[in-house]
């Protein structure tokens, strides 16, 4: 049979079932294949992808899963492919945790989150641009406000504060100059957020402040006869760290707080200063309170930054873990295929902003809510076609 040149005449079996001439080859190379071990190995390969454990059976090389049947599958079994998700995971898993610690730690502890390398600081100042009704800068009469001050790690501002709290700031005084309101403080304090008490005076709601920025400093400001405080404020249209510190009574003051602030979450820039006037309430003196928190809810952060990047991941870790080693013991061990938890990641990340885009806009912080909301259909996007190609 070994012989060059043989030729299948076909036949029968001892059975006296008739065999072709192809028939005969067929047999004939099987068992070959069989002596040398090598249908042992195809059955055994065969076996594993009937067994969804190997999935290299859709694609002969890395460009064959453009063309597979199950592309997303196909490419978990490809170590480059699986190098290349365990780097996005770290990316994504980094990005988590360094917003997760961003938004444990103080916005102003940290010197390079205030622009500087001198906070926290000692003295505070809020400075009137422009009034409820309009009025500039040049036609006010005052900062518009009774009082000011910063708030501190309890997030309580004087009237929350019902017995003394070693966490509210000790402020030692308060002066006017200009249109700015001077808080001073005896030591560096952080600041986790301001307060402010609207006028006494009757009739003096259209003064209010609309347009306003908190700065603070460590210098020894220098008041002498009040002219320093009329010199040009910061345009409105400048609040952000970015355009450096401004210079007033003979001292350096950096931006620190503004009406209204966008969250970005990482170490170096925690927060941006937004250049959205706000609005202080009608009630006059200590019932017109309104506190400005540079921290947001935490479910706000989470929802945002922190769940949606940890979930996905964690699922493109877990993915890979499954696709390269633990594979060959689904038969006996049962769990769900590597694709799957890709899907689950980015499905929960969906879930999370979804959740986050309807929490915000019950809150009122509808730009937020509008930003999360737009997240939500890419990752939909992507959970869908994850499930679907996986198959």
């Amino acid at each position: 049979a070994g012989d060059v040149g043989h030729q299948f005449d076909g036949g029968e079996t001892s059975w006296g079932l008739a065999l072709s001439s192809e028939m005969e080859e067929l047999l004939e190379g099987l068992c070959r294949m069989s002596s040398l071990g090598i249908s042992a190995f195809l059955d055994r390969r065969f076996d594993s992808v009937r067994n969804h454990r190997d999935f290299r059976f859709d694609n002969s090389e890395l460009g064959g899963i453009v063309v597979s049947t199950r592309p997303l599958s196909a490419s978990l079994s490809r170590r480059i492919i699986q190098a290349l998700l365990i780097l996005v995971a770290y990316l994504l898993l980094d990005q988590s945790i360094v917003a997760y610690n961003a938004f444990m730690a103080n916005p102003a502890d940290e010197p390079t989150r205030t622009g500087t390398t001198d906070g926290p600081f000692t003295h505070y100042r809020l400075e009137n641009i422009a009034s409820r009704n309009g009025t500039e800068w040049s036609s006010l009469p005052g900062p518009g406000v009774s009082d000011f001050g910063v708030i501190g790690r309890s997030r309580c501002t004087p009237a929350g504060t019902v017995r003394p709290d070693a966490d509210f700031p000790l402020r030692e005084s308060t002066v006017v100059v200009g249109n700015s309101i001077i808080a001073t403080y005896a030591q560096k304090t952080p600041i986790w957020g301001f307060y402010m008490y609207t006028s006494e005076a009757a009739g003096s709601e259209p003064l209010d402040p609309s347009k306003f920025l908190v700065y603070g400093t460590n210098d020894a400001f220098q008041v002498g006869n009040g002219s320093c405080g009329l010199s040009n404020p910061v345009k409105w249209g400048q609040v952000n760290y970015a355009n450096g510190p401004v210079h007033f009574c003979n001292a350096t003051w950096y931006g620190v707080g503004a009406p209204n602030w966008g969250l970005l979450g990482y170490p170096d820039h925690f927060w941006a200063l937004a250049g959205v006037p706000g609005t202080l309430p009608m009630a006059r003196g200590a019932d017109g309170l309104r506190a400005y928190l540079l921290h947001p809810p935490w479910y706000h952060h989470a929802l945002y930054l922190v769940v949606p990047a940890a979930v996905s991941g964690i699922g493109l870790v877990l993915a890979v873990l499954v696709a390269a080693c633990l594979s060959p013991y689904r038969k006996r061990f049962w769990f769900p295929a590597p694709y799957l938890f890709i899907s689950f990641g980015f499905c929960l990340a969906c879930l999370a902003n979804a959740l986050h885009c309807l929490l915000t806009w019950s809150d009122g912080s509808i730009n937020l809510a509008v930003e999360s909301g737009s997240n939500v259909f890419p990752l939909a996007i992507i959970c869908a076609a994850t499930l679907l190609q996986g198959v």
